[in-house]
Order: structure tokens, then C-alpha cells, then sequence
């Protein structure tokens, strides 16, 4: 036998529950994959890549500050991901999955370097519909088919911010039809099973009240999800760029009321010739400061360059105004010729104050909130609540929220509240009227969290 076949058997067997069938199992497609997607995305990604890299090199080559040399080597890996990394990452993750179709359950399983289980009840899942190919193969949708895969990851269905169906989908090399047969079979067997009574509205994950927890400080263990991650990790780069302007910033107001003027003496000039910028003009100058002798540069206007360039043989050097600063290792000089100090940081304050107004409502999505809700597991107060209703919010990207309600024990007040809901098949299941446990802080009930929903597990007992 295929020893795929019995690997593909190992890993969907060790997951199966008491009373548990397994009518089919199977991978997705393996190798490296095109979607339709790929029309559009890899343009975009070359034209990306293109221009971030010839950006970079003209940045680390040209006479520019280490902040904006910095600044582009994010986008240069996000440009080289685009354009070869996706399809590596693809196909490695693909071929660590394996599909699992049982009397209960769809189940996904990814391995590699962490192992992640998707179990969905075929009460969750819409009507499965069945695209085959003349090979054997196909893809099995749940629900509506989307225009296009915008996403690489449609093994495994949406996830909150991709843009996908928040439904799996099983892209198969091969026995494309016996798969489909399995999931309509377990799926119509499923329907069967349903309670006929309307007020039997109960996920099938939540069966009880509020949960019991232990009294606070509680010990917290879980994380959240692997986008999450690497959206934090993404963006630390990003950042500490933002860090190192204001940082920067700082160093050039200190220049401007704490620098002084010196003489100094032309020592040289340059003319720079660029399709792209037109001609640059730049006067090399010598000074005496702090002790030392320093020489700098300095891109100046074409009527200051014609003022002082490179003097004809006999004549002596021109002499200008230099002003400069210095702190520790960090030195700043410029021309006073060339205008006010205070011109020369105009630009890199808007800049400055753009980009980390841009990170701080990254930092505080992808980091603050994360790390409020899991003091919120460890010190919070905990109540029961209800779900009230539930939302996604659609566009270049989808997210799943629920709203719900509690009251204070101790004041008896009524609060309502939302959250984003992290994984999907938990947004999928979540039912009007379920109880819900709800944590929140005591000196502000307002902040609170479900306990069930927001990625992270107390030590009980």
C-alpha cells in the first residue's frame, strides 16, 4: 500500500472521537499551485518587488539618513514574498494536510512545525457542491463558490481579515467524487439528526451556563492564532523605524536650538545626473568643532551651487556658515546658506507623525488588545452573559464579531459589549441567546471579554 495512504489514515485516526466513523480521508493538490488570483497578483507582486528594490538600492547608494535606508527592507521582503515565497509556503502547508470526512465531523489537519486540528460538526457547514475535472480530481466548496481564490490558504477556508469565505475548501489531485459522496452522505445523515423543536437553539460547543472559574489571579495559558503573530511580527521592523524617527526627530530639534554656527570652507562640489531626478548639486565643506576637524556635504539649490562650487586655480576656497550639533556619536551639520534650520525638519515631522499615528493602530490592535484580554483571564471578574447577535464585516478583507450581555453581580447594571471573534468555526457556531462566560475588569466593566472566544484558557482547579 501507499505509505501516504497510511500517514494520511495516522493522522485522521488519532483524532477521532468514541462512537466515531471515518467514511473517507484524503490531501489537497500538492507541488506548487496557480488560481485564478495569480492573473492579478502576479503583476502586482512583480511591479511591487520592482519598484521597492530599486528604491532600496538607490537609498542604501544615495546620501540618505539610516531611517529611510531601513525603511524599505520591509517592503523588499513583503515584494520577495509576493513574488516566490507565497507558492513555497503553499505548497509546504499543503503538503502537511490531510483531510478527514467522518459520521460527525469535517476534520482538517495541518502538521509541520506546530500541529493545528480543525474539527467542523456538518451542522455548521452549508450544502456541499462538487467541481470535478476530467482527471479524477476536483474541489469540493461549502456554500457559495467565491468569483476568485484571493488567498493561498482555501485548503482550510477564511480566517478573519483574509478576504476568503469563512467555509473550507477541499482541492483534491484525485477521487474527487468519492470525497463528495462521503460529505453529502454524512451531511444528509446529519440533517436527520437535528432537533425539530425551535427553541432547541444550543451550539453544539456550548452546552451549560457560565463557566466556573477560579478566583483571580488565575494562570493563563493559550495563544492566539499564527496571523496574529505574524502580523506582530511584521510589523515590529515597521516600528522600531517609527522609533528611530521620532528618535531621529528629537536629535535634529535639539540641532536646531542647541547647534551653533561655525565657518567653514568649500572644499569641493558635485554634479549628479539622474533620468529619474533631473541633476544634483552638492558642496563637500571643512570645519572646526568640537576640537576636531570635519568635513560634511551637503545637496544644495543650483544658484547656491553657482555661488560657492570649486573656485578657479589661484582664487581661494569660499568661505560659508555651517551649523551644527553634536550628542555623543551623533554629529549634524548643514549649510546656513541653504536656508533656516528649521526648513530641514519640516518634512520629517509630517512624515514622522504620519507613519507612527499609522503603527500605533496597528500596535494597539495586534498587541495592546491582545494583551488587555489575557489580564482579562487572569485578574478579570468572571459572570454569565448571553449572546446577542453576531456580524461580519466584508470588504478587501472579512472579520467576525459577536455582540453580548451581562450584568455587573455587585452594582446589578446591564452592559453590552462586542468582540472579534478570532477563529472562524467558533464565530460559524455561535447561536442568539447562548450563554456565554463573560470576564471583566472591576473597576471598569465596560472592558471585558467572552471567555470562550477570545483565544486563551485559564488552569482550572
Amino acid at each position: 500500500m501507499d505509505p501516504v495512504y497510511f500517514q494520511t489514515q495516522a493522522e485522521i485516526q488519532r483524532e477521532l472521537g468514541s462512537g466515531e466513523q471515518l467514511l473517507w480521508s484524503g490531501r489537497p493538490r500538492q507541488g506548487l499551485r496557480l488560481n485564478i488570483a495569480d492573473v492579478f497578483v502576479i503583476p502586482f507582486s512583480l511591479v511591487w518587488c520592482g519598484f521597492v528594490i530599486l528604491w532600496e538600492k538607490s537609498a542604501i547608494h544615495g546620501n540618505t539618513p539610516l531611517v529611510l535606508k531601513l525603511w524599505g527592507v520591509p517592503f523588499v521582503v513583503v515584494g520577495l514574498y509576493l513574488v516566490f515565497g507565497r507558492f513555497l509556503v503553499d505548497a509546504y502547508t499543503r503538503a502537511r494536510t490531510f483531510y478527514g470526512v467522518t459520521n460527525q465531523r469535517l476534520i482538517i489537519v495541518t502538521s509541520g512545525f506546530s500541529r493545528r486540528v480543525r474539527s467542523l460538526p456538518w451542522q455548521s457547514l452549508p450544502k456541499a457542491t462538487l467541481v470535478e475535472r476530467g482527471n479524477g480530481g476536483g474541489t469540493i466548496n461549502f456554500g457559495p463558490k467565491l468569483p476568485f481564490d484571493l488567498g493561498r490558504s482555501a485548503n482550510f477556508g477564511g480566517r478573519p481579515g483574509s478576504g476568503q469565505s469563512p467555509f473550507p475548501v477541499l482541492d483534491l489531485a484525485d477521487h474527487a467524487r468519492e470525497a463528495y459522496e462521503a460529505v453529502n452522505l454524512a451531511q444528509q445523515a446529519a440533517q436527520r439528526e437535528e432537533p425539530t423543536a425551535t427553541g432547541d437553539q444550543t451550539s453544539p460547543r456550548f452546552t451549560t451556563p457560565a463557566k466556573s472559574l477560579p478566583p483571580p489571579p488565575r494562570r493563563v495559558y493559550g495563544r492566539l492564532g499564527g496571523s496574529l503573530w505574524f502580523g506582530r511580527i511584521f510589523i515590529m521592523p515597521h516600528v522600531l523605524i517609527g522609533i528611530g524617527a521620532a528618535g531621529y526627530l528629537v536629535f535634529l530639534l535639539l540641532w536646531c536650538l542647541l547647534g551653533a554656527d561655525y565657518p567653514a570652507t568649500v572644499v569641493g562640489s558635485k554634479v549628479s545626473h539622474s533620468s529619474k531626478h533631473g541633476d544634483t548639486y552638492t558642496l563637500n565643506y571643512r570645519f572646526e568643532a568640537d576640537g576636531e576637524t570635519r568635513l560634511d556635504s551637503a545637496k544644495v539649490s543650483w544658484s547656491v551651487y553657482q555661488t560657492y562650487q570649486n573656485p578657479a586655480p589661484g582664487q581661494t576656497n569660499p568661505q560659508v556658515t555651517v551649523h551644527y550639533f553634536g550628542l555623543g556619536p551623533l554629529h549634524h551639520s548643514a549649510l546656513r546658506e541653504s536656508g533656516s534650520p528649521w526648513s530641514e525638519i519640516g518634512f520629517l515631522t509630517l512624515w514622522a507623525v504620519f507613519w507612527n499615528g499609522v503603527m500605533s493602530l496597528f500596535v494597539y490592535a495586534i498587541w495592546v488588545k491582545p494583551i488587555q484580554s489575557r489580564l482579562l483571564y487572569k485578574n478579570g471578574e468572571s459572570t454569565a452573559g448571553k449572546l446577542v447577535s453576531k456580524r461580519v464585516r466584508t470588504g478587501k478583507s472579512s472579520s467576525y464579531y459577536v455582540s453580548y450581555r451581562f450584568n455587573d453581580p455587585s452594582t446589578g447594571q446591564e452592559y453590552e459589549s462586542e468582540i472579534q471573534v478570532w477563529k472562524v468555526e467558533d464565530w460559524q457556531q455561535a447561536v442568539e441567546s447562548q450563554p456565554v462566560t463573560v470576564l471583566f475588569a472591576k473597576n471598569n466593566p465596560k472592558r471585558s471579554t467572552i471567555y470562550e472566544y477570545g483565544g486563551y484558557r485559564v488552569e482550572e482547579g
